[in-house]
């Protein structure tokens, strides 16, 4: 039972976080209300910020106000870079480009940060007071940024509606066409609104920095959770993201509080973690001839098959592993993409990776029951949870930004349940799928890759399968006329309800099944590689890379971004620890921007494209 005195305090220390939280997400909202475009890095902007203010104080010996507003200057002159070098050659991009491109920003700053100052915490020692009330400690750590942080915001309010280039600002959020055709510059305004946010990250940044160190992975600390109060209070809304900021910093504190008042079981808990832990359109069903593609295809499924066979050398069991994880991310990858080539972009598909590798770990870890009926199990879990998403989503037409942060915050909170529940789940340790002592068919478990090479392959083709057929089914008409437009393809008689429901079903199953195949490979589950926003946006940068409505767009991207990852690693080892991220995510950010069809979809068009001109000179 929690004392009255600790609730009390638990709530004041909720009040204080809120405020800052409600900078951060206003600072997003406002962008993509002006913008139409969800910046996945802005907390990584803030972690930059931070760093900033860190090494003026610390290192070059400046008062912290006047740190605080180097900080906040830079935070503006990186979010006008950010606008200019990468949002503006996407803005007429698709969504999932949009997105992604801002995802990909996001993986070079961690990279690169942790390149420049490694992954070492790093705080601003400052001596600060604190008062007791009552019995309630009150920190002037918290209570200082609590106040500038109500400043600011209040400045904020009168900047939008009491100055002309707020004035603009709230105009161009409404209608940038009609200010266009005014003689207004809605790309001055994108500029300005820009600065703004960036500026709010640099002040955020410097709160922040009052009360917590500063690492390479800030943002996935405070991130994902705003992303959670921008969707809870309604992306672009700046009064619903002000009231649900401090509805989630209430929780959080409350959370906090029982926590730290329920360490029991700590050890016991611990002791679940080892040592070997670390261990184009559709064609007509029929006979077809044998296309040079599809005999291509052919040619490469034989040379797949004899893969274990090549004289490799010493290679052999890396090129193996290599392989068996290519099979299984490009099946996946392919499940991601059922939903993604028909404008459905989810953000949250770690949540039912997650949930079909520890369901099936977890029912043989505790009861014994074998992987072949827990995945079963974890399939239909799974396909659960999917219908609860999808339903309401369907239902409210929740669509494009807002479908893809409703997801992200369902694979957040799956990976917040996985840690919370440390007892059976190792916690943020994760669990190691216990051995079976011996190669067992029943437990999945064999010492021998090649199994695992054999088992992954035919997963991969299954996936393949699974694709083709929904692209040659009238479900692929169904559902690229409800990515057009929904009320249209409702006033033809298309069941949007069914269909979108059918479709994220699908697509989360034959995750879940990847989840399961690649846990029962690696033996080992943990919540940052299996659940959340790093491993989903994996994911969908793989597919966009290759090319998410082409049948082998998968399997290429997730070929290139495995192998260039593997190449980076070998070649920059430990000592560049951080340069094979960095460079990847500056990669992903130009592929997007250049290749939007991505890779093996803009060879497919330039092929088609030579084909067809002999016949277009002819006529």
């Amino acid at each position: 039972m929690i004392e009255p005195i600790f609730l009390a305090e638990a709530a004041i220390n909720g009040i204080m976080l809120g405020g800052i939280l409600a900078l951060l997400a206003l600072g997003l909202n406002l962008i993509f209300g002006v913008i139409d475009i969800v910046w996945i890095a802005y907390v990584d902007l803030v972690m930059v910020c931070m760093y900033v203010l860190y090494f003026v104080v610390q290192v070059y010996g400046w008062p912290f106000w006047l740190g605080a507003l180097a900080a906040m200057a830079f935070g503006a002159a990186l979010g006008v870079g950010v606008h200019l070098l990468i949002i503006t050659p996407i803005l007429g991009s698709a969504p999932v480009n949009q997105l992604l491109a801002t995802g990909g920003l996001l993986f070079f700053l961690q990279s690169f940060a942790t390149f420049l100052w490694t992954t070492d915490h790093k705080s601003v020692r400052l001596a600060l007071p604190s008062w007791e009330i009552g019995g309630i400690f009150l920190p002037a750590t918290r209570l200082i940024p609590f106040a500038i942080s109500i400043l600011a915001l209040a400045g904020l309010y009168v900047f939008l509606t009491r100055t002309y280039v707020g004035t603009a600002i709230r105009a161009v959020s409404q209608d940038r066409e009609a200010m266009a055709l005014m003689g207004a510059s809605p790309q001055r305004i994108y500029i300005v609104t820009s600065a703004v946010g960036g500026l709010m990250a640099g002040l955020a940044g410097a709160l922040l920095l009052f009360q917590y160190s500063v690492h390479p992975f800030f943002g996935g600390q405070f991130g994902p959770l705003t992303f959670m109060i921008c969707v809870l209070g309604g992306l672009g809304n700046m009064v619903g993201a002000f009231v649900a900021s401090f509805i989630m910093s209430e929780i959080i504190s409350l959370h906090r509080r029982r926590r730290h008042l329920d360490r029991d079981g700590l050890r016991h808990r611990l002791r679940r973690v080892h040592r070997h832990d670390l261990r184009p359109p559709g064609r007509h069903p029929g006979p077809a001839a044998v296309t040079p593609g599809r005999a291509l295809g052919l040619a490469l499924a034989a040379l797949l098959a004899a893969g274990p066979f090549l004289p490799l050398g010493g290679m052999k069991e890396y090129g193996l592993h290599v392989m068996v994880q290519i099979f299984i991310w490009s099946f996946i990858g392919g499940a991601w993409s059922l939903m993604g080539r028909f404008r459905l972009v989810s953000l949250g598909h770690g949540a039912f990776l997650g949930l079909g590798a520890y369901a099936t770990t977890l029912l043989w870890n505790s009861w014994g029951l074998t992987p072949w009926l827990g995945g079963v199990l974890a399939v239909l879990l799974t396909a659960v949870v999917a219908v609860i998403v999808a339903y309401p989503c369907s239902r409210f037409q929740v669509v494009g930004h807002y479908f893809a942060l409703v997801t992200l915050a369902v694979g957040e909170v799956v990976r917040l349940l996985i840690i919370a529940e440390r007892n059976w789940t190792g916690g943020s340790l994760g669990v190691s799928l216990r051995p079976a002592g011996r190669d067992s068919l029943v437990a999945m478990q064999f010492a021998d890759k090649r199994v695992f090479y054999y088992a992954a392959f035919v997963l991969w083709l299954l996936g393949l399968w699974v694709w083709a057929r929904v692209d040659r089914s009238m479900a692929r008409s169904a559902m690229e006329a409800i990515g057009e437009d929904e009320t249209a393809a409702a006033s033809v008689g298309i069941h949007i309800t069914r269909f979108k429901i059918g479709i994220t079903v699908l697509s989360a199953s034959l995750t879940a099944v990847g989840g399961v195949a690649y846990a029962q490979y690696i033996s080992y589950v943990n919540p940052d590689t299996l659940a959340g926003i790093g491993v989903s946006l994996r994911i969908v940068f793989a597919v966009v890379l290759g090319g998410m409505y082409s049948l082998l767009g998968a399997t290429v991207g997730t070929a290139l971004t495995i192998a260039l990852g593997e190449y980076l690693r070998i070649v920059f080892g430990l000592r560049f620890i951080g340069m094979a991220e960095t460079i990847y995510g500056l990669l992903l950010i130009v592929f997007i921007i250049f290749l939007p069809s991505g890779i093996y979809g803009s060879l497919r068009d330039l092929v088609q494209r030579l084909r067809s001109a002999p016949a277009r000179a002819e006529a």
